[in-house]
């Protein structure tokens, strides 16, 4: 780690690349706050990890911070018992932008990831999460980008003994609470995979708990598919 804070806080800070509160860095207890990381640069997007980029934090809060491609609160870092809400991730560079809100890549264990916004994965995206609450994150459209969000809790992540409740895949997504990706052990309760009014009954708004995933061991209680696959499709 280039550098190690301890009951520090990391506020309004800008990157116009990677790590808009942090890069590389080892951050223990403390707060990382209304960050942002990435920039257009000569019609090329940046920006990965609004709050950090790499490194690690354990104790943590982490909101209100906004990457441009990846990882609103945290990119590639491993979390512990960490509190991650209120971040964005956007998708103003397309398709392979705007992927978790809280949290892109790496490693949470414990803690809380509630109330993320992105394009997909809304919660987390193509990470592994274990032991947290996953809680009202929503994947949907974050800006002129016109595309259904995927996995409103998690996208493309992998999942053991968390909570995932109350998340939204918007504007005609699907998984409300976790698409294409897998679960041990979880609870899904409550998500939502909204149907995009006009579109056909199997083509939006499907799996309100879980989409394309692998579940295993797993309870899956009152979610909603507004297309079709209340629980799972």
């Amino acid at each position: 780690a280039y550098s190690r804070l301890s009951a520090c806080t990391a506020t309004a800070n800008r990157a116009l690349f990677d790590g808009g509160g942090a890069y590389a860095s080892r951050l223990e207890t403390g707060q990382v706050i209304g960050n942002r990381a990435g920039t257009n640069w000569y019609g090329q997007r940046y920006g990965l990890g609004g709050g950090l980029y790499l490194g690690s934090a354990s104790g943590t809060l982490i909101a209100g911070n906004e990457a441009v491609l990846r990882g609103g609160g945290a990119c590639s870092a491993a979390l512990t018992n960490c509190t991650v809400q209120f971040n964005l991730a956007t998708n103003d560079a397309g398709t392979n932008a705007g992927q978790g809100g809280g949290v892109a890549g790496g490693r949470m264990v414990g803690g809380l990831l509630a109330s993320n916004l992105a394009h997909s994965g809304g919660g987390a995206s193509s990470a592994d999460l274990s032991g947290v609450h996953v809680l009202g994150n929503s994947a949907d459209v974050v800006s002129n980008y016109a595309v259904r969000g995927q996995g409103g809790g998690a996208f493309r992540s992998t999942l053991a003994d968390c909570v995932v409740e109350r998340n939204d895949a918007g504007w005609g997504g699907h998984g409300g609470g976790l698409s294409e990706g897998s679960a041990e052990r979880c609870l899904l309760y409550r998500n939502v995979a909204q149907r995009k009014a006009g579109s056909g009954e199997f083509t939006s708004g499907l799996g309100g708990g879980a989409f394309r995933s692998a579940l295993t061991n797993c309870v899956v209680h009152y979610n909603t598919g507004q297309g079709a696959g209340g629980g799972v499709a």
